[in-house]
């Protein structure tokens, strides 16, 4: 993956969303929300059995987490380009794995289920990004907090963590619509975030 400004490897970074994911999956415990409920629902989709799933730009390990409470016959293995998020992630997640990777080093094909929830979005070619992973996975991708806009796709800056600012990505949603089926067939589509975001299940045939 292209280098992310934001402050991404700064332990304080890691520090202060290991800190949020706590409250909110404290807050969430039986009941998740948002993109959590939101990662649910795409898992109720697919609705496999048993799965082995990627996280890429896992974070602190938050999904790892819900896999361990609601889906313990999945395989989870998270992914990012911080040590010290991936430090958190072990910590609140220790059933699972978590690995220091670059976004186009990860093997996508591997896994049953790749998640990406707000990772391509960071890159300086979120097009690019998306069409990379989509061309690699196995079968499934769940891509979770897609942000939209009604203009056309364009990047944004704005401010991260601990003060940091960062880079992000709006999608039009007849785009991103286009650009996932040129690789896969879209399953479902939710709207239960908040923010303008939503979730998409897509399967490669």
């Amino acid at each position: 993956m292209d280098k992310i400004i934001g402050g991404w490897n700064l332990p304080e970074v890691a520090a202060a969303q290991h800190a949020l994911v706590i409250r909110e999956l404290a807050e969430h415990a039986t009941d998740p929300v948002g993109p959590y409920a939101a990662f649910r629902w795409a898992m109720d989709t697919i609705g496999l059995e048993y799965a082995s799933l990627l996280d890429v730009g896992c974070g602190s390990g938050h999904y790892g987490v819900l896999c361990e409470r609601f889906y313990p016959y999945v395989h989870y293995h998270g992914t990012d380009i911080s040590d010290p998020m991936t430090v958190y992630a072990r910590q609140l997640a220790p059933l699972s794995t978590f690995s220091v990777c670059e976004f186009h080093d990860n093997r996508f094909g591997d896994y049953d289920i790749v998640l990406a929830s707000q990772v391509m979005e960071m890159t300086s070619d979120p097009p690019e990004a998306l069409d990379f992973m989509l061309s690699r996975i196995r079968k499934w991708a769940i891509l979770n907090r897609i942000r939209l806009t009604k203009v056309e796709s364009y990047q944004i800056t704005e401010g991260t963590y601990c003060g940091n600012m960062g880079h992000n990505w709006l999608w039009n949603l007849d785009d991103i619509i286009q650009k996932i089926e040129r690789r896969a067939k879209i399953v479902a589509i939710s709207a239960e975030l908040p923010g303008d975001q939503i979730a998409i299940v897509a399967r490669r045939e």
